[in-house]
């Protein structure tokens, strides 16, 4: 899940329009006939910039041979100037042709939501959705990441605004692997909690139950996006109640939603389940709930019998997985609980630690009720 979590992270801080378009500067005087060229670009005059282009067409500085032309096409993708973007890729020959970041126009097309380019691109056969960029970023993730239904459609069959398909032209691309550790596009759909997307793959014949290289199902990734429809809908969709005691059961699943109370019912009465099942690292729905402080939850399973006392295979209780205020009031007050362990006990005092070593002058309310919280839990572990 870490690793999901930072990859989620890591994608996130990549797809920004400063990382692929590098705008020239535009504000050296007296402006030559390329910044002028750009300029009408930036501004949007397609017009203007077509006109300069047609006018200059053997000036050395915007000729097919300089390296700025390889950016206006780019920029023309971006700014979805259809006639100059043709001409610039009848100029240059390529229009698949890369930036210095490796980004195709293909990319630029999809992440400035470029229709015109785009349909371009798919009618003239320059729609390699796999490719990737110098940080393994495709075109086709683009339209995962920005949740573009309508530019996803597009990239893998016909979509209205386009009224093109091309999943017949591109049957060497339908695997739809993001990168070499296996990671595929419903994972990413996933992982970003687009249920419309995952009911479209599904269609094409996609698995609910690849993994990745690491064993990273499309469950966990949805986990992740703490999509409450797009959980449920995999959940029921794969086989991960079988084998319940090596992985996780549905019942752990159902514990760490937002505190879905009616989903974890079903769950208990669908599959009739023990509700102190240990997963494979002996924890019960409790340690889930408690570790995602879903108090509904904790509420519901210690009403049904849950033990609060059960230890997983590292010693640890619920209990000690708990560094929330109402939640450990809540824990402490059930009859024959143990007290909280060291774990529980250094994290707090870690925090403490972390909110001393910040000390401002003027502090937040958030953060002084969390320094009392922190205070009463502390008090609460020494005397008991």
């Amino acid at each position: 899940m870490k690793k999901i979590s930072l990859l989620l992270l890591f994608c996130a801080t990549i797809i920004k329009s400063s990382d692929l378009i590098e705008i020239p500067d535009s504000t050296t005087a007296p402006l030559n006939m390329s910044q002028l060229f750009f300029q009408a670009i930036n501004e949007n005059n397609e017009q203007k910039a077509l006109e300069i282009l047609t006018r200059n067409i053997k000036i050395n500085n915007i000729n097919p041979n300089h390296p700025e032309m390889l950016k206006a096409l780019h920029l023309a993708a971006a700014h979805d100037m259809q006639e100059l973007f043709k001409q610039l890729s009848n100029l240059k020959g390529n229009p698949s042709i890369l930036d210095y970041k490796r980004n195709t126009p293909l990319h630029f097309a999809l992440n400035y939501n470029a229709p015109h380019v785009l349909d371009s691109c798919i009618k003239n056969g320059h729609n390699n959705f796999k490719q990737p960029n110098n940080v393994g970023i495709s075109p086709i993730y683009i339209c995962v990441f920005n949740k573009s239904m309508p530019m996803f459609k597009a990239c893998l069959e016909s979509d209205a605004s386009l009224m093109y398909k091309i999943i017949e032209k591109t049957k060497n691309q339908t695997s739809f692997f993001f990168n070499n550790d296996s990671v595929h596009l419903i994972h990413l759909c996933a992982a970003y909690g687009n249920l419309e997307q995952i009911l479209y793959l599904e269609q094409k014949g996609v698995d609910l139950n690849k993994k990745t290289k690491n064993g990273t199902t499309p469950l966990l990734c949805a986990l992740e996006s703490r999509n409450i429809e797009t959980l449920i809908y995999i959940f029921k969709k794969t086989n991960h109640y079988e084998n319940q005691t090596l992985e996780m059961s549905p019942l752990h699943w159902a514990a760490a939603i937002d505190d879905d109370v009616n989903f974890i019912n079903d769950i208990i009465n669908d599959y009739n389940l023990d509700i102190n099942i240990k997963n494979a690292k002996g924890q019960t729905p409790l340690h889930i709930a408690v570790h995602f402080n879903n108090k509904n939850a904790i509420k519901y399973l210690l009403k049904h019998g849950a033990n609060p006392n059960t230890r997983d295979i590292k010693g640890n209780r619920p209990i000690d997985y708990s560094n929330d205020y109402e939640t450990m009031l809540m824990l402490k007050e059930i009859p024959g609980i143990i007290n909280p362990s060291s774990l529980f006990k250094r994290k707090l005092d870690q925090e403490e630690n972390l909110l001393k070593n910040t000390e401002s002058e003027k502090e937040s309310p958030t953060r002084k009720k969390r320094r009392n919280e922190i205070s009463f839990l502390l008090d609460y572990f020494n005397n008991n």
